[in-house]
């Protein structure tokens, strides 16, 4: 399982940097970071996968709060 927490300010800074928008709402912020997440596990699979290592993934959930 990969767990990324990250504080809500770091989050909508990198959403604002991903989208190029300077105010998005929360809603386009957890959708945004939905996809940060997916890209992330995507590269992190293709490296383990060349390992020689099975992995499964789901798609990515964004939660507000732990």
């Amino acid at each position: 399982m990969l767990v990324l927490i990250f504080k809500r300010d770091i989050a909508k800074k990198a959403c604002q940097m991903f989208l190029g928008e300077d105010n998005p709402d929360e809603d386009i912020i957890k959708d945004a970071l939905s996809e940060f997440i997916n890209i992330i596990g995507g590269k992190a699979k293709t490296v383990l996968t060349n390992s020689g290592m099975v992995v499964n993934m789901t798609l990515p959930k964004s939660f507000d709060s732990l």
